[in-house]
């Protein structure tokens, strides 16, 4: 995503193999610090045209333990450390690749186990690999919103008039696996 600006392909078949490898890595680096990797996103749903950016969900025990003992270690692997966002999600750590660093993009939103935000990801993610029809329509806004907002300027506004859609979704998962939690 070269300067911020939104830019969707198709689908493409290497992006789950492109997540295990970066989970690998990230398990020999950090070990049993991570207690659990799922690929998340738009990547993650076979046929859903994305940013071409695997997101990577890494759960640990605590963010005390992510903070004390995984970012350095995630830093000195090519990623970029957000600290500013931990001011919007105190309870996540973000990382990202650093252009140049790596043949791929990837995003790590490391949280700890089991909590809200881990299960919504989850929901969201099997929800669209359950039913084509809400994963095309997602693709569909995703496609009409990257034309919309498409300078650096208004990509924030691009993942801001998703939120609707993705909530509905994920409201439409709870009821549909019978699940409730906060987050």
């Amino acid at each position: 995503m070269p300067n911020g600006v939104v830019k969707i392909v198709e689908y493409n078949p290497i992006w789950p193999s492109l997540f295990q490898k970066e989970k690998k890595r990230l398990k020999d680096t950090c070990g049993s610090y991570i207690l659990a990797g799922e690929h998340i996103g738009s990547t993650s749903v076979p046929g859903l045209g994305a940013k071409d950016i695997i997101d990577l969900m890494v759960a640990v025990e605590s963010i005390e333990i992510a903070d004390k003992f995984l970012i350095e270690k995630i830093i000195g692997m090519g990623y970029k450390y957000s600290k500013h966002l931990e001011e919007f999600y105190p309870n996540r750590r973000y990382f990202s690749t650093i252009p140049g660093e790596m043949e791929y993009h990837c995003h790590i939103h490391m949280v700890e186990w089991d909590t809200g935000f881990w299960r919504k990801h989850l929901i969201f993610r099997d929800y669209l690999r359950e039913f084509p029809n809400v994963r095309d329509a997602y693709y569909n806004l995703k496609i009409k919103l990257s034309e919309i907002h498409n300078s650096e300027e208004t990509r924030i506004l691009y993942t801001d008039s998703k939120t609707e859609f993705i909530e509905d979704v994920v409201n439409k998962a709870k009821r549909y696996y019978n699940v409730d939690f906060l987050g």
